[in-house]
């Protein structure tokens, strides 16, 4: 469960660099990106929310792995 959490933290991560990476590229293009702006926007919250989400999500598979939860075997099946 240990390793799934690190696995989460680390693609978090990486998308969360290719999204900033992405609108620096947009900021560079420069001209009239306005309708394309907007709808960056609109993707951007919705990822935003996503990564909060997932984010959320991994710190509750931390927390079950740090109460020793990681013994239950069933558990430990379902998640694999």
């Amino acid at each position: 469960m240990q390793q799934a959490h690190n696995n989460l933290s680390q693609e978090l991560k990486a998308t969360k660099r290719a999204h900033r990476l992405f609108l620096s590229v947009l900021e560079d293009m420069g001209g009239d990106l306005t309708p394309f702006k907007e709808e960056l926007e609109d993707l951007s919250t919705k990822f935003n929310q996503l990564l909060d989400t997932l984010a959320t999500f991994g710190k509750s598979l931390e927390n079950i792995y740090n109460q020793g939860v990681e013994d239950d075997t069933e558990l430990e099946n379902s998640l694999a």
